[in-house]
C-alpha cells in the first residue's frame, strides 16, 4: 500500500485504527513521510510509541488515543 502511494518526505500518512503502529513506522522509516496513527486501544498506543522511540522516529510519527 505504501509503495503504491509513492510516498515522499513531503507526505503525511494518517492511519485510522493504527493497531501496533506498523504502517505508521514503516511510512516514516522507508519513505521519510510524517505519519499519525489513531487508535482506541491504549495498550496498542503504548506499544506503538515504544516501537517508534526504538526506531528513532520521535520527530516523524505521532499516535493519538482517539475514537473516530
Amino acid at each position: 500500500m505504501l509503495e503504491c502511494a509513492k510516498l515522499s518526505p513531503n507526505d503525511t500518512v494518517i492511519d485510522l485504527g493504527s493497531g501496533d503502529g506498523r504502517i505508521v513506522t514503516t511510512a516514516a522509516l522507508k519513505h521519510g513521510a510524517r505519519a499519525i496513527g489513531y487508535e482506541i486501544d491504549n495498550d496498542l498506543i503504548t506499544i506503538s510509541l515504544a516501537r517508534a522511540r526504538q526506531a528513532g522516529l520521535a520527530g516523524l510519527v505521532d499516535f493519538k488515543l482517539q475514537d473516530m
